[in-house]
């Protein structure tokens, strides 16, 4: 009786002497790596090969600006030497002889500068310490003849103060690889400018160091000399550890797969930036020698605690045992290696092919899934994004942007797209979204493509400009078509999104207007209205559906109401003309729906085309009325008979497609050219119960012939009946049959 109690003791103990051996293992190791080396030794040695970089920089930043200040000393006398000026060069060989000698004396003694010539811009002519050059025998001389004479008088021309030049691509000439430091004369009438060449060797020699690499970068971003040219960083990679607020700094960073220690000075006077770079490696050589003896140490705590860990899990392997029989008994065989964590691995990897298995499911139904969520989110299922990622990201479907928008794309040309040219152009636009939008298209059952967008901001018009300018582009070129581009409104809603397109539809209809090859805003629509004119779209709305319906007295109202309006605002002839066709329109769309409900309707005896032929508002009121009485006399005559040919179509459709997963009630209504509401008002007026039931009655009375004659699984006969969702199938039909599927199949089959 007290063996429970024996157990529940025994579980406790093995788990405190895990516990407290693991921590006891771990704790010593890293308590000496922590206390001993990072938090001390290491920290220590890092600081002190900093501090010798900066010593080190302080150094060349002092020499070489000292050089520079030297520089602009010698060319300030330059400039002041009577026997150096333009006029007196020019006098004959004598006076240039002259020259000669006296720049000679400027750089005598001086190690560092290996020439001085002046450049006489007005007698293009150049004079240096030893002779007299032309501008070709000048740069053949010291850069090798690789710089050509327009882009040396380039520099001359723009240089604007003293400035380094190291022209790019320059060979060496008579001494070897030079700098040229250059100091333009700012008088107008004497145009000179000092040319210092500097080999770069002296540069090189001035910045040596033992350890790494110095380079100096003038303003100009170029790099101006380094005491080392192989493995040396770009230019750009350094000047972007360069901190603004600070002439001298520090930083651990990597060039290519290696980690350096990058120390930089910015000189005030010469606003040179000079960097030492030192590979990690390189620097901390005697820190890693400690660390190695460190390493040595740790090696042995290891093995010591690994000894301390291996007698531990002799003590406690019980719970890996029985591990192993729990993993055997879920697998369903036994491990054949007799390793406890292979039948772990073994149990893992059998739910690991499962997820693949079902991953592989979702990703083949990836399109489908793709067309009924961007369905739903037109139709405003979707309150919110959140709720739309929540179904789509299994799918990569997601946005993450606030802001939603529709855009509508149509071609001029009439023929469907088919299955895989649309697949083909809705991935060409959704490649061409850019990286600050998101996006997803779907073909539309009216042969046009529909393009979601999710945004960062509410407007960015010129962005999204560009962006449609582009797709409008690739399409045209794909379709050989015009393509006109309707734009709605952005809204911060997802479930926004219906009414977006709307407006975009909308937008797109003004093509007529603005042409088959223009983007169309619906918001510019809206601006180019006159201020202070309602747009009647509820009374169209209105006039639509009382056509529909056969209203006579409504129909009469809603015209005179309209006519009224655009007669009584001071509206521009254009925008009266585009509402009186819009009215138009509307009468057209209500016969079309009209012609799908009552097939026998006479076209003969309703004269469509006067509707066109006015001169005046009242004119087209009058006509738009004649016509719709005409409408309501024979909606009023036939109604009840067409009313059940129409409820035999629709029928008809439903039970050619409900088993299809992608079937929707706004599929059906965009097949007969109504809308949702008007199909789903009319479908129950006519047959006593909703679209939904209709279907779902289908479907359980499908299912329940597949389980009572078939032996197919339940998930087979599910996706066989248009449903998606086991679960949700089975409490439906549990809800209409009174048991479940499982529960049919085994009574009908006794």
């Amino acid at each position: 009786m007290f063996w429970p109690q024996r157990n529940v003791l025994q579980t406790n103990r093995l788990f405190l002497r895990y516990l407290l051996s693991y921590m006891l293992v771990l704790a010593i190791p890293l308590s000496i790596i922590v206390i001993l080396v990072y938090n001390y030794f290491f920290h220590m040695l890092q600081e002190e090969v900093i501090k010798n970089n900066v010593n080190i920089l302080q150094h060349v930043v002092t020499s070489v600006d000292h050089q520079i200040a030297g520089m602009n000393t010698i060319a300030y006398q330059i400039y002041n030497n009577p026997d150096l000026t333009t006029q007196q060069i020019g006098d004959g060989p004598y006076n240039t002889s002259k020259g000669i000698r006296q720049l000679k004396s400027y750089i005598s003694g001086n190690n560092f500068i290996s020439d001085t010539v002046v450049y006489y811009k007005q007698l293009n002519k150049f004079v240096s310490s030893t002779r007299t050059y032309t501008l070709k025998e000048f740069l053949s001389a010291y850069y090798g003849g690789t710089i050509s004479e327009e882009q040396f008088q380039a520099v001359a021309r723009d240089i604007d103060g003293n400035g380094v030049w190291v022209p790019d691509g320059a060979s060496g000439g008579e001494m070897g690889h030079v700098v040229s430091y250059l100091i333009p004369n700012s008088s107008n009438y004497d145009k000179r400018m000092v040319l210092f060449i500097i080999k770069q060797h002296a540069f090189e020699q001035m910045m040596s160091s033992n350890k790494g690499n110095v380079l100096a970068i003038n303003p100009e971003r170029k790099i101006v000399a380094a005491s080392k040219e192989s493995n040396r960083p770009q230019e750009q990679d350094l000047m972007a550890i360069i901190q603004p607020d600070r002439i001298e700094h520090s930083v651990i960073t990597k060039f290519g797969s290696s980690s350096h220690f990058v120390s930089y000075i910015q000189s005030p006077e010469t606003g040179w930036s000079y960097f030492i770079v030192i590979p990690v490696k390189e620097a901390m050589s005697q820190v890693y020698a400690a660390k190695n003896t460190f390493l040595g140490a740790l090696l042995i705590i290891v093995l010591a605690g690994g000894t301390a860990i291996l007698f531990n899990m002799r003590l406690n392997y019980r719970p890996i045992r029985q591990l192993r029989l729990f993993a055997e008994s879920e697998t369903g065989s036994v491990a054949e290696t007799g390793n406890e964590f292979e039948a772990v691995r073994m149990t893992i990897n059998r739910i690991n092919q499962t997820n693949k298995i079902l991953k592989d499911q979702v990703t083949s139904n990836r399109s489908a899934v793709k067309e009924y969520l961007l369905s739903h989110l037109l139709s405003g299922i979707f309150p919110n994004a959140e709720s739309f990622n929540e179904k789509g990201s299994d799918f990569g479907l997601s946005f993450n942007l606030p802001f939603f928008r529709v855009v509508i794309f149509s071609a001029a040309a009439s023929e469907p797209l088919k299955r895989e040219r649309a697949s083909k152009l809705q991935e060409l636009l959704e490649q061409a979204i850019p990286d600050e939008i998101e996006g997803y298209v779907r073909l539309n059952i009216d042969n046009r493509l529909i393009l979601i967008l999710a945004s960062g901001r509410e407007s960015d018009r010129q962005m999204l400009h560009d962006a449609l300018t582009h797709m409008q582009q690739l399409l045209t070129n794909e379709l050989h078509s015009h393509i006109a581009i309707g734009v709605g409104n952005p809204y911060e809603a997802a479930g926004q999104v219906g009414k977006s397109c709307l407006e975009a539809y909308t937008a797109l209809d003004y093509r007529l207007v603005k042409g088959t090859d223009q983007i169309i805003y619906f918001e510019d629509i809206r601006i180019a209205a006159v201020s202070g004119f309602p747009y009647p779209v509820d009374e169209l709305r209105a006039l639509e559906l009382s056509i529909i319906e056969g209203k006579t007295d409504r129909i009469s109202f809603i015209v005179e109401e309209l006519v009224d309006k655009i007669t009584q605002y001071d509206i521009p002839l254009f925008e009266a003309r585009c509402l009186c066709y819009d009215i138009i329109n509307t009468v057209l769309k209500a016969m079309q729906q009209i012609n799908k409900k009552f097939i026998g309707l006479d076209k003969g005896a309703i004269d469509v085309l006067s509707l066109a032929q006015f001169e005046t508002v009242k004119e087209l009121g009058q006509s738009i009325t004649d016509v719709c009485q005409t409408l309501c006399k024979y909606i009023q005559d036939t109604r009840e008979k067409h009313d059940d040919e129409l409820l035999r179509q629709w029928v008809a459709y439903i039970e050619t497609n409900y088993h299809d997963t992608n079937f929707t009630v706004q599929n059906m209504a965009d097949h007969f050219n109504m809308s949702l509401s008007n199909l789903s008002y009319y479908f129950k007026k006519c047959s006593g119960q909703s679209i939904s039931d209709y279907i779902n009655y289908l479907r359980i009375e499908k299912a329940k012939q597949l389980l009572s004659s078939t032996e197919k699984p339940l998930i087979e006969i599910i996706s066989e009946i248009g449903y998606c969702d086991v679960s949700s199938f089975v409490r439906k039909f549990k809800k209409e049959v009174g048991t479940t599927p499982g529960g049919f199949r085994k009574y009908n089959n006794i």
